[in-house]
């Protein structure tokens, strides 16, 4: 008896050092710590052990289809204070590539060229953007509108903070340059 729990003793040691061994030698996935920006403006990073991109949430874009141009854009900005007053954007898409006469910036490798028109009603203020990038000789271009309210009207306190942090921290560039990405030709 006292053999058989030795021997069955000595028997779990055994498989235990195997498996421990097993474990030891197989190598961490590390991946790399680049980023993707995805077209809801949103950042993913590579997953193990593949170290693929995670995937976008794109479940709560919407098609848009205007003669032969195509693109997805968010039905919601998902935002508490920034509205969209002309929304989805106007995309259009020009034969020829045109000179900047706005505010240039880069986003993820392409160069945009930005113009906003400001207007005011009534405790906000209303601006209309023009996004436009080069693609394939041809320039892209989004037109459209957001009210942004006038975080000075709440009172002074959490409201007023959460206003202006939401202002702060509003990523539009990368948005656009998200539903431009997804802008396909017929």
């Amino acid at each position: 008896m006292k053999k058989l729990v030795l021997l069955l003793v000595l028997g779990a040691l055994f498989y235990i050092g195997i498996r421990w061994a097993q474990n030891v030698h197989e190598e961490a996935s590390f991946c790399t710590l680049d980023g993707k920006i995805c077209p809801n403006g949103a950042v993913v990073g590579r997953i193990p052990p593949t170290c693929e991109f995670a995937p976008c949430d794109t479940q709560k874009w919407k098609t848009k289809r205007e003669g032969m141009v195509e693109f997805q854009y968010p039905d919601s900005l998902e935002t508490t204070y920034i509205g969209a007053h002309e929304w989805p954007p106007q995309i259009t898409i020009e034969a020829q590539q045109k000179a900047c006469t706005g505010s240039t910036r880069k986003m993820n490798g392409k160069t945009y060229c930005i113009n906003s028109e400001v207007g005011a009603a009534a405790g906000s203020t209303y601006i209309t953007y023009t996004y436009e990038t080069a693609r394939g000789g041809n320039t892209v271009r989004a037109v459209f509108t957001l009210r942004y309210p006038q975080c000075g009207n709440y009172a002074e306190g959490p409201e007023q903070k959460k206003c202006e942090d939401e202002q702060n921290s509003f990523n539009l560039d990368a948005l656009i340059d998200g539903i431009i990405r997804t802008v396909r030709v017929f």
